[in-house]
Order: structure tokens, then sequence, then C-alpha cells
């Protein structure tokens, strides 16, 4: 009995020695730029200080949820890219394939036959608060003023 539990001991220590420096190391690191609380960001446009994220319409579809989402974002962009201040945009796409400009190459199919314009479900610009649902859509087009700290 005495020896199990010497035994147990040296694996507690064992254990304990090994993982120790990986999860400090894991803490130490900084998460990865992109990751944000409900933003999903599928790229940055460093020359437009733009970010394209993919996220559901509905996500943003008040000025409430939009203001979640965005302070969210916000806090990534500060982390990622702090030189743009609050001179920056994102674009919101409901798929992730979709995410880009619309004279992007590897764009054209899905700018052809509609399905980028579908997926383009938000526009926010930060230096002037205004986010347009549907922005590609101009029956469904909409906008809200969503302020940010």
């Amino acid at each position: 009995m005495v020896l199990g539990k010497k035994l147990a001991r040296v694996c507690y220590l064992v254990v304990f020695c090994v993982m120790l420096p990986l999860a400090t190391a894991a803490q130490s690191q900084a998460p990865p730029c992109g990751h944000a609380a409900g933003a999903r960001v599928v790229r940055f446009d460093d020359a437009g200080k733009r970010v394209f994220v993919s996220a559901q319409l509905k996500e943003i579809a008040t000025a409430r949820t939009a203001r979640s989402f965005f302070q969210s974002l916000q806090h990534t962009v500060e982390k990622c890219r702090p030189s743009w201040g609050k001179d920056w945009s994102v674009s919101v796409f409901s798929e992730a394939t979709y995410a880009g400009y619309k004279d992007d190459p590897q764009l054209q199919e899905f700018v052809k036959d509609g399905r980028w314009s579908h997926a383009y479900v938000g526009e926010y610009d930060r230096t002037s608060q205004k986010l347009t649902l549907n922005p590609q859509d101009p029956k469904k087009m909409k906008s809200l003023q969503v302020d940010l700290p």
C-alpha cells in the first residue's frame, strides 16, 4: 500500500513537471488574430483597412445584436491591427467561401451567378458607425446606426 502511494505521488510529480511548462507556453502565446467571440474573421485587407468576416444576417440584424458583434470584432482589430485606430470597415458574408471583393479573380464565378451578392449580408463602416444590411439587394437594403465606444 505504501509503495502504491509513493508511485502515485511520483506519477503526479512527473505529470505536473511535464504539463506545467506546456500550459505556461500555451498561456503566453497570444490567441491568433481572427478569433473573436461571435466574429469569424476570414481575412484582413491591410491596404483597404477592411475585415472580411463570416456571420449570419440574424447576428447583425438589429442595432443591439450588431453592437455586440462589432464590439467583439473591434477588440480583434485593436489587438491585431492597432494602427488602424477607428478607421476600418467590415464586410460580412454568410459563408466564408464568398468573403472578398467582387473583383477578386477567385470569386468571379460567384459574382456572375449571384451567389456572392446573396451571401453579402452586411457592411459596417467604423468611422461613420453605419451598418448597411443586404448591401447588394436594393429591395432589402437597410441602414442602422451602430455606435461603438
